[in-house]
């Protein structure tokens, strides 16, 4: 038992030492290879966000919250879901060269950004009582060749701050389906109907529900989707997204 306790004790250390040495190397790399901003390229003097202050003040922000006063009005989505964003997407801007990082780059940590930025804007006690946090799910495939939801530190950093809970088993994709940004194209509704489906119907029965996604564009993503969470009965579905891109720029 006494030698049992040892090795774990050992293998602490060893643990904390690695974290140590870990952050040394990180200070290193940073004083040779400064981290630069995401949007022009300029050196960040502050590492804990991607964005210079000239690029952040520059975000087309949307000004939606979840409130019936300041929602998002996407067409075709029922009018009766609040549905917000943080920012318009624009055609060749910041905010879809953000979302490139984010999907394409391995920068999952600029979700954490973006939902740090939204509850910096609009603070918990502005919120509505959210239950669950529900993210777009992605196919297995896609998910495996990327190595991580998009949505998933967006979601969690969320969840923390409006004490809810983080879901990742209600939504399922079942059809594998190349991104808007690859295709370039509208998706129709039709295509989208059987792209999604609900597992664990009870765990929304009766719960406040945030669905979240990264961009909304034609709006057949998130109506599939709240379609399927509609079979659990859930008291409300409302929906926030990083970016809205307006009717006549669909090319996310």
């Amino acid at each position: 038992m006494i030698s049992y306790l040892r090795i774990c004790r050992g293998f602490h250390y060893k643990i904390e030492v690695l974290f140590e040495v870990t952050k040394i190397l990180k200070l290193i790399l940073e004083f040779f290879v400064p981290p630069c901003c995401i949007g022009c390229n300029a050196i960040l003097f502050d590492t804990n966000t991607p964005l210079c202050s000239t690029c952040r003040s520059n975000l087309p922000l949307t000004e939606s919250t979840l409130s019936t006063k300041n929602g998002i009005n996407v067409p075709l989505v029922d009018k009766s879901i609040l549905v917000c964003t943080i920012f318009f997407n624009q055609p060749k801007g910041i905010v879809l060269h953000f979302i490139h990082h984010l999907k394409y780059k391995n920068q999952p940590e600029i979700g954490a950004f973006f939902a740090r930025l939204w509850l910096e804007i609009y603070p918990k006690n502005q919120w509505p009582e959210i239950d669950l946090i529900i993210p777009v799910p992605l196919h297995t495939r896609k998910q495996r060749k990327r190595g991580y939801n998009q949505l998933d530190l967006f979601g969690k950093s969320l969840a923390i701050i409006l004490d809810a809970h983080y879901c990742t088993n209600v939504l399922k994709q079942s059809r594998f389906e190349l991104s808007q940004t690859k295709k370039n194209v509208s998706v129709p509704i039709e295509s989208k109907k059987m792209s999604y489906h609900l597992e664990n119907p009870e765990i929304v029965s009766a719960k406040s529900v945030l669905l979240i996604d990264d961009v909304i564009s034609t709006g057949a993503t998130i109506i599939s989707c709240v379609q399927q969470l509609k079979k659990g009965t859930p008291n409300s579905i409302k929906i926030a997204a990083i970016a809205y891109t307006p009717k006549k720029n669909q090319f996310i």
